[in-house]
């Protein structure tokens, strides 16, 4: 897909200057990371736009200083019915009353 950003020449020639013709990869780059830092986007799908593997793409947003926000109680809940749904412990976590 193709689209364009308007921006003034100004700018548009400073990007240019500094990244040359890597520019769209630049843009490309810092989209990914603010939708990703948003919780916008998961790391498998911010690895597959950038082009790499879900380990590699977590180490090169460290090492520019983007982290995803915690998760919510909602996600933490949800990833925990799956776990206990795949270890088969449901059924027995509510008969013990550990689980609402």
């Amino acid at each position: 897909m193709c689209f364009n950003i308007h921006i003034p020449d100004e700018a548009g020639n400073a990007f240019h200057d500094v990244w040359g013709k890597d520019v769209d990869r630049v843009a490309l780059e810092s989209m990914v990371m603010e939708a990703y830092r948003r919780g916008k986007m998961s790391t498998g799908c911010a690895a597959k736009l950038l082009g790499m593997g879900v380990i590699e793409c977590l180490d090169w947003m460290s090492g520019k200083g983007v982290h995803q926000p915690p998760p919510t109680m909602e996600e933490v809940e949800r990833d925990a019915a799956k776990v206990r749904a795949l270890l088969g412990t449901e059924d027995s976590d509510r008969r013990a009353g550990n689980v609402p």
